[in-house]
């Protein structure tokens, strides 16, 4: 536990060398809503708002979270340390769990931040505790998707091009600002859509208490599509170890 928290202080202190870059860093996902905030009050009731801002919250961390971490491995090849971390005691795993998770972290105080300011200017109530019981919820799933996003990138050559294609998937088949739900027998494609039931649960949230939120339909759905994809990047991890590995030492 110690090792992690030097890495992700490490992070930390890498990210603050360029004091301009940090500070907008954190404030983006902020001034990247507000144009949409003031489009959504002018032409939606009051009552919708926080319906729509929960969707562009949640959006917003994911974004954070799959550019982050999607630019890890990307970053450390083109620094040329790549070749290094498989020398290091610790497995590139940790490495990347340790790094990832500063990423995590940074974006989390951006969203809690976000949420802060939506219910100060639009008085929109929404619940920070009960969203970051969801963004809990949901962390394994979007943690292990975006990690392997980020081995997928390593032999990408054009990185940026790539992340925005995936996010833009992710936006459109979220449910961020309107109602992707199907009907009649296509209806179990919801329960297999893990980013659209983590938008569900955010914006249900207010009207549970904390057992039924842990507890819901919702929450169990999340919670495997989780595990799956765990057991994804895990294997992911385990496979680009052995190639790489066998590339250095033939």
């Amino acid at each position: 536990m110690k090792n992690v928290f030097v890495c992700i202080k490490n992070a930390f202190l890498q990210d603050v060398r360029y004091p301009c870059n940090f500070v907008f860093g954190m404030l983006t996902p902020l001034l990247s809503l507000i144009p949409l905030m003031i489009t959504i009050q002018m032409f939606q009731r009051q009552s919708d708002l926080a319906w729509y801002l929960i969707g562009l919250i949640i959006w917003m961390y994911l974004t954070q979270i799959i550019w982050g971490n999607g630019v890890i491995l990307k970053n450390e090849k083109q620094m040329g340390t790549l070749e290094q971390l498989f020398l290091l005691p610790k497995k590139l795993s940790f490495f990347v769990f340790s790094k990832s998770l500063y990423f995590v972290i940074k974006a989390l105080i951006s969203m809690i931040f976000v949420v802060l300011f939506c219910n100060f200017v639009y008085d929109s109530n929404i619940e920070v505790v009960k969203i970051l019981c969801v963004i809990l919820i949901g962390f394994p799933f979007y943690y292990s998707i975006s990690i392997i996003i980020s081995l997928f990138c390593l032999n990408v050559d054009y990185l940026f091009p790539v992340l925005q294609t995936v996010l833009g998937v992710v936006m459109i088949f979220s449910g961020m600002t309107y109602d992707i739900s199907l009907n009649g027998k296509l209806a179990f494609l919801n329960k297999c859509n893990i980013i659209y039931q983590v938008m569900l649960l955010a914006r249900k949230s207010s009207s549970l208490d904390f057992v039924e939120i842990f507890l819901s339909q919702e929450s169990l759905i999340i919670i495997l599509g989780g595990v799956i994809s765990f057991l994804l990047m895990i294997f992911s991890i385990n496979r680009f170890i052995t190639k790489h590995k066998l590339l250095l030492t033939s």
